[in-house]
């Protein structure tokens, strides 16, 4: 019961794995690699200072869940700094079609991960088999859609 308070600042946490890894795609994929690593300085202040500033105000009325949410606050501006910055740098050529073949693949998995759950009692077997079969499921949506990365795979491994 005394960690009851955490799990409400664990929620609020939550979404930083997902944005620490697109902000770290940003920096080190795109930034340093085309050696621009001298802007990223401007997105980490940024991000410093928006945190400090709502640190200031949240952690008085909100305690630890105002750090939490100053914390992700932060990272979605130093994000958004990143990708203005790497915006100069990179000129992305990405098809809507693309996006759509991706949702399309983890939309079916997600659906089919979540039937298995409802059908599979035992945790190990259904962790086991959402994998094995979410996997599947993925990649034969993908290849349905002929998504181009599949159809480059498959041309390797077919010689």
């Amino acid at each position: 019961m005394t960690f009851l308070p955490a799990v409400m600042t664990v929620r609020f946490l939550a979404p930083l794995i997902l944005i620490r890894g697109v902000g770290d795609l940003l920096c080190y994929q795109v930034l340093i690699s085309s050696g621009n690593e001298k802007y990223m300085i401007r997105a980490y202040l940024a991000g410093a200072a928006t945190n400090i500033l709502l640190n200031i105000f949240l952690i008085n009325t909100m305690k630890q869940d105002g750090a939490a949410i100053a914390t992700i606050i932060s990272e979605v501006v130093v994000n958004g700094s990143l990708l203005f910055i790497s915006r100069r740098v990179v000129k992305p050529n990405i098809k809507l079609r693309f996006f759509g073949s991706i949702l399309a693949g983890v939309g079916a998995m997600l659906l089919t991960i979540l039937y298995i759950k409802r059908l599979v009692a035992n945790p190990f077997l259904s962790i086991v088999f959402s994998v094995v079969i979410g996997a599947i499921v993925y990649f034969l949506i993908f290849a349905l859609i002929e998504h181009e990365e599949i159809n480059t795979i498959l041309k390797k491994v077919k010689g």
